[in-house]
């Protein structure tokens, strides 16, 4: 996911990047504000809260994916271990078992992430939801 991500990054030019991530804090450069990971990763729930209440259970998952995308980030940047986003994922997995209870595990949830975040990394400009919601869809066929 880290690889993606520093892609990814890269991409979106940046100023800043810390281990080729963005940095954990928002800064301010040239008059314009830059969300840090953390700031990000705070957007990402209540736009996955917002999910749970307006849409349905994929795009649920397609915003669970962004949080582990970002807590693994954030992650990292601490030089904690890859098994602490678990910290993310536990608050949410009895959300996600209520929509689509097959794909409330750690391995689906990464596979699908992957997939995702594997086609954004892959060109600039690459984001599309519905085709990303298709690539998790087969990444969790492929896990079940």
């Amino acid at each position: 996911m880290i690889r993606h991500a520093k892609k990814i990054a890269s991409y979106q030019k940046y100023p800043r990047l810390i281990n080729g991530l963005q940095p954990l804090n928002s800064y301010e450069l040239d008059g314009k504000t830059y969300l840090g990971l953390v700031a990000k990763l705070g957007n990402e729930m209540v736009e996955f809260f917002d999910a749970l209440e307006h849409k349905t259970a994929w795009h649920v998952l397609h915003e669970v994916c962004d949080l582990y995308y970002y807590s693994v980030q954030i992650e990292y940047q601490m030089s904690m271990t890859y098994r602490t986003h678990f910290n993310i994922w536990s608050p949410i997995k009895d959300s996600i078992e209520e929509y689509l209870p097959q794909f409330a595990t750690y391995d689906i949830l990464r596979a699908m992430a992957h997939a995702k975040f594997g086609f954004r990394a892959q060109a600039a400009g690459n984001k599309n939801e519905s085709y990303e919601i298709e690539l998790m869809k087969k990444a969790a066929s492929q896990r079940s």
